[in-house]
């Protein structure tokens, strides 16, 4: 009887909150899958090479390599902050179905083996997310940030959407 009281009082006390959504992170295939409320939003760099399919845009978004994944983190976060998701009730995936700590998209050509496009792409989230919290309002120090790490152009691409 000691192990099904066991269960019980794990299921009672420290279990994880349900998901109420499901962010999956496919990286081969250059996309991010969000699942909520019984609907699929995708997320993907497009076949033809030429920009960010999202959800409600017909035709690609274009944005630099490097600044998709900082502009695919703002919109799901926007998205799921919308709808009053806690981030304890987001559950991050990977294709195979194991955890991942966050939401990752790479699309062709940045590869993340490589430490240069590693800090590329986390200096351009640093970037845009500052450039959102003070009000879309495009700074001398965000500008001489964004070009001292020489991701001026990837920046300016999410910015000029």
């Amino acid at each position: 009887m000691s192990v099904s009281n066991r269960i019980l009082k794990y299921l009672k006390e420290e279990a994880p909150q349900m998901a109420r959504c499901i962010v999956v992170s496919d990286i081969p295939r250059h996309r991010v899958i969000v699942s909520y409320a019984g609907d699929k939003l995708l997320w993907a760099w497009s076949p033809n090479n030429n920009g960010l399919l999202c959800p409600g845009s017909k035709i690609p978004i274009n944005v630099d390599r490097f600044a998709a994944e900082a502009l695919v983190i703002e919109e799901v976060m926007a998205f799921l902050k919308m709808e009053g998701v806690n981030i304890k009730e987001i559950v991050y995936l990977n294709p195979a179905g194991e955890r991942v700590d966050g939401i990752f998209i790479n699309p062709p050509g940045v590869d993340t083996s490589d430490f240069l496009h590693i800090c590329k792409k986390e200096k351009i989230k640093e970037l845009y997310l500052r450039f959102i919290e003070s009000g879309d309002k495009l700074s001398e120090e965000l500008i001489g940030e964004s070009i001292a790490s020489g991701v001026l152009e990837p920046f300016l691409s999410l910015v000029n959407l």
